[in-house]
């Protein structure tokens, strides 16, 4: 819609959430190395890249199977 008239841009943009304050950067931080020690731990997402061929590979089929699922529909 035309009103002739140019857009307010000296409004000041809403807030969605507050900034994370010194003490929840360190919470979160801790939770973050932790999850990622245990999961180091577990042996859980190693190796997942470090092989070209198989990378390549996942590519391809991962590409056709998807196509053959958006015509399925």
């Amino acid at each position: 819609m035309n009103t002739g008239t140019y857009p307010n841009l000296n409004v000041p943009p809403q807030v969605a959430a507050a900034p994370l304050n010194a003490g929840d950067k360190a919470n979160l931080t801790g939770r973050i190395a932790s999850a990622q020690s245990r999961q180091a731990a577990s042996g859980r997402g190693a190796g997942t890249t470090g092989d070209p061929a198989w990378v390549k590979k996942l590519t391809e089929n991962h590409g056709k199977d998807t196509l053959e699922a958006i015509e399925a529909q």
